[in-house]
């Protein structure tokens, strides 16, 4: 997990002790759910590989599948050479990842997010371009997001100066309609921690000379548990890139006016979710209900794992396009569920 990552979560967590009064929290699953999970550690930094992530737990790519031209655009921009991170150096991406060094005693990386991926016309050519998205993890505490447009991008790609957009500001999604770079994302209101935003904001781009250039900036509105209301997600991951989901198995999140609901695998799923509107972030699971099919198997043990961490869910994040549901394992360890959007 990042280091930014962790620093929020312990700063969130310290804010949500402290809101709540230390209260003991008896919210968990129904007696039919046995807890049989032993914490595992939050992992180090490293590269999350949630391509990898994907193709393990999406069953049946097809060629010319959306996955499938992800998958691809993410081998392309993965290998190439970007200009404006640094102003003294071109970073070099392998694999979507490249080390640097900035004269701290840490390991900075910058790597593609590789399962985010804008496609579209940016200059107007009739050939299909592609905004990558790339995060600078730097050796201080921010982690730097920029947007580098990459020219025919599956012919001979040709990148472009890449233009930061935001630090520690998590991006909701990234399209190309028209020729004009969309991007919403969650950055730092009046009063708000660099590591807690609080504002959606939708940032409207377009090439210039061969630059990319922000047009405007809109505050949309405060961030809320609302913000997912009548949206339907997918489970990559039941702790980032650790415990990718089971092959030919679908575990899904639908959440709709309070009310949380879905397939845990095996078993249909349902409960109810409170949030907080001081601190936006808090995400709370009131006691699941499931259907009493017997499951057996790694499926069974997958969809125990899954209801116990969605029972110990104290708040959620966008992750570049994904949802992440952090939860406590034990004292100062947490883990994520990671969803893709259904």
């Amino acid at each position: 997990m990042k280091k930014t990552i962790l620093i929020a979560i312990l700063i969130f967590t310290t804010l949500l002790a402290a809101c709540t009064g230390g209260s003991n929290n008896t919210n968990g699953l129904s007696s039919n759910v046995p807890p049989t999970l032993m914490p595992t550690n939050v992992p180090p930094t490293e590269e999350l590989g949630l391509t990898q992530v994907e193709e393990s737990s999406t069953p049946g790519i097809e060629a010319g599948s959306e996955d499938n031209i992800t998958t691809r655009l993410a081998d392309i921009l993965g290998g190439l050479s970007y200009n404006g991170l640094f102003p003294d150096r071109q970073i070099k991406l392998t694999d979507g990842y490249a080390e640097y060094q900035d004269g701290g005693s840490g390991h900075p990386f910058v790597r593609l997010i590789d399962h985010l991926i804008a496609t579209g016309d940016l200059n107007g050519d009739g050939v299909e371009d592609a905004i990558a998205l790339l995060v600078d993890y730097s050796t201080g505490s921010g982690d730097f997001i920029y947007l580098a447009p990459v020219l025919n991008v599956e012919n001979e790609p040709l990148p472009l100066d890449a233009l930061m957009i935001g630090d520690r500001s998590p991006v909701k999604s990234l399209t190309i309609d028209d020729g004009q770079v969309i991007v919403e994302l969650v950055t730092q209101g009046p009063g708000d921690p660099l590591c807690c935003p609080t504002w959606n904001v939708r940032k409207l781009l377009n090439l210039e000379g061969g630059q990319l250039v922000e047009q405007s900036s809109q505050e949309l509105s405060k961030l809320s548990l609302d913000d997912l209301n009548g949206t339907s997600w997918r489970l990559v991951d039941l702790n980032l890139d650790q415990e990718p989901v089971l092959p030919r198995t679908e575990i899904t999140l639908n959440i709709h006016d309070g009310q949380i609901n879905g397939s845990a695998g095996c078993n249909s799923y349902e409960s109810v979710v409170t949030g907080d509107e001081v601190m936006p972030q808090i995400f709370v699971v009131d006691s699941i209900d499931s259907t009493g099919k017997i499951c057996s198997g790694p499926i069974a043990t997958q969809e125990i794992a899954y209801l116990q961490h969605l029972a110990s869910v104290k708040s959620w994040r966008y992750d570049f396009g994904y949802l992440s549901l952090i939860y406590k394992l034990e004292q100062d360890v947490f883990g994520e569920l990671l969803f893709a959007p259904k």
